[in-house]
């Protein structure tokens, strides 16, 4: 371990050796092998780190975690977020409404292109989103989007289809 892994650690731990939660808001970031996930911000960043790696897809890539403890937490993810571009930031990542028609024209070119066939059914809007990373009324609304544009339907108890040219 290396004096810089021990310095991490002592400074997770107050001198009675329980968790140190008395510094306010963390800044937190999770690094993987192509670089920086996500950054965030949590009063329990250790709890809501544990949380990104079991609930989001790309939870398993992360290799890395750094932690600290700015004076305006807010302003700080902001700024990391637009400095450092995380892989899964929405905020980095465009406007909501960017992302949602970003995933929309990505699923707009595989239509197009004969990779999703008229009357195939789609996956719900859940497990889009659960596979892309991204909210699930982001993947609803990349359907609402594609469903504007004529390319998909919605079937009521079978969900979205690819639509008949």
């Amino acid at each position: 371990m290396t004096d810089i892994d021990s310095q991490f650690l002592r400074g997770l731990f107050d001198e009675e050796g329980s968790l140190y939660a008395g510094r306010g808001t963390a800044l937190y970031r999770l690094y993987g092998v192509e670089g920086l996930l996500y950054v965030g911000i949590s009063t329990c960043p250790l709890t809501r780190v544990r949380t990104h790696l079991r609930d989001k897809p790309w939870g398993p890539d992360v290799i890395g975690i750094r932690i600290e403890y700015p004076a305006d937490a807010a302003a700080a993810e902001r700024d990391a977020i637009r400095a450092e571009r995380p892989r899964h930031n929405d905020t980095y990542n465009g406007r909501p409404e960017e992302s949602w028609t970003r995933l929309a024209d990505r699923l707009c070119a595989d239509i197009t292109a004969g990779r999703m066939l008229p009357g195939e059914r789609l996956p719900s809007p859940r497990k889009l989103a659960a596979s892309e990373g991204v909210a699930v009324w982001v993947g609803e609304r990349a359907y609402q989007v594609l469903r504007e544009r004529g390319l998909v339907r919605s079937v009521p108890r079978k969900g979205w289809i690819v639509a008949a040219g």
